[in-house]
């Protein structure tokens, strides 16, 4: 036994030694890594704030819109929310701020910020992005609370009514509206999104949702825009209703139907109530100058009365489709001359709209066969 402890205690202080070189060694390595980048980090970033910003506002206006071209996307409103395939994970941060080659649909997008760097810019980014992107607005139950069909408390329903700005669907400002070149609205309904018990009881012309639209749409002038209505199933009612009332409602919205035209009448003089004025009274006219009106300020003119006439959007197109499967549904789309016709899926003309109709007559219409498409079965 006593030989072989001075066997055990050298193996005990060498497996020591060998530990402690070990952990000086990590110690050592430890403190390499460290160290540079404690030293590194300070001088990058007084580097950085040193660095000259690039004046964007100095290139020419056609380099700046190329640049805006690269962050144009159509906007949403309300936006989509993140689907479930794309939330965000640790891995996040990995991703660049913007992808320039290509674009996905349904993905998440990031916020362009930079049309808020000063009004210069927001104003060219904003005017580019009217003219050349879509605007998608939505109408769905998680943005629309239609009001109750029940008699409510007088006292909610007179400041509901009093100021409707506070509950509207979309906010977007008058300004962005009245730029507006393309609009898409999608209007996704339910039975009680109608606001009444029994369709078949309803006005078309009385539909609060419908007034809503009209009310908060009334600057769109001038735009392309088309409407896309989208029934959610229910067994206790049928879709039909909800085409029909939206059919009814919107194909007249933005036309006057007192005059057949908005083009201003020309103006005629009016009469003199003295034909045999005096030669003091004639020389006083005479020397007036002559205001007639030009035809700028008819047009002007013409246009404040039918904006105040006839408010809300000129709809271009109407389609109709459920959330699940259907059998293919006419749709309404104008012609040349501004006139409602029916055409099947693939666009082939089906008939002309006829104004007014009941609920057969559009069904009867909604699904008539094509001639074009029916004709080659």
């Amino acid at each position: 036994m006593g030989v072989l402890l001075p066997f055990l205690s050298a193996f005990i202080r060498a497996g020591f030694l060998s530990l402690w070189q070990s952990y000086f060694s990590f110690l050592v390595t430890l403190a390499a890594l460290i160290i540079p980048a404690l030293i590194l980090v300070p001088l990058l970033s007084e580097k950085k704030n040193n660095s000259t910003p690039f004046r964007f506002l100095d290139l020419p206006p056609e380099l700046r819109v190329q640049v805006y071209s690269y962050l144009l996307d159509d906007p949403h409103y309300p936006p989509p929310p993140p689907s479930k395939a794309h939330r965000a994970s640790a891995l996040s941060w990995i991703q660049p701020c913007r992808r320039w080659v290509g674009r996905r649909k349904g993905g998440s997008k990031r916020c362009n910020w930079m049309f808020l760097a000063n009004r210069q810019i927001y104003v060219e980014f904003m005017d580019m992005l009217c003219r050349n992107q879509t605007f998608h607005l939505t109408i769905s139950p998680r943005n629309y609370n239609p009001a109750p069909t029940f008699p409510a408390c007088p006292s909610t329903n007179a400041a509901a009514n009093a100021n409707p700005n506070t509950n509207r669907i979309w906010h977007i400002s008058p300004t962005t509206l009245s730029r507006l070149r393309k609009c898409e609205l999608k209007l996704i309904t339910t039975s009680s999104m109608l606001g009444v018990s029994d369709p078949r009881n309803m006005a078309s012309a009385s539909w609060p949702l419908a007034k809503r639209v009209r009310r908060e749409l009334k600057h769109v002038r001038g735009a392309g825009v088309d409407l896309r209505v989208r029934a959610i199933g229910d067994p206790l009612w049928n879709p039909l209703w909800v085409w029909y009332h939206a059919c009814c409602a919107f194909k007249g919205m933005g036309e006057c139907t007192d005059t057949g035209t908005d083009t201003p009448a020309p103006t005629s003089p009016s009469p003199n109530p003295n034909p045999n004025p005096s030669p003091e009274a004639r020389h006083q006219v005479e020397a007036q100058p002559h205001k007639s009106p030009t035809h700028k300020q008819n047009y002007l003119e013409a246009d404040t009365r039918t904006q105040e006439q006839c408010p809300g959007p000129r709809f271009h197109r109407i389609t109709f489709s459920l959330d699940t499967w259907s059998p293919g549904e006419n749709y309404m789309e104008r012609d040349g001359s501004g006139r409602w016709a029916w055409r099947c899926m693939k666009g082939h003309f089906v008939g002309r709209d006829s104004g007014e109709m009941g609920v057969r007559e559009f069904c009867a219409r909604l699904y008539a066969e094509c001639g074009v498409c029916g004709g080659g079965k």
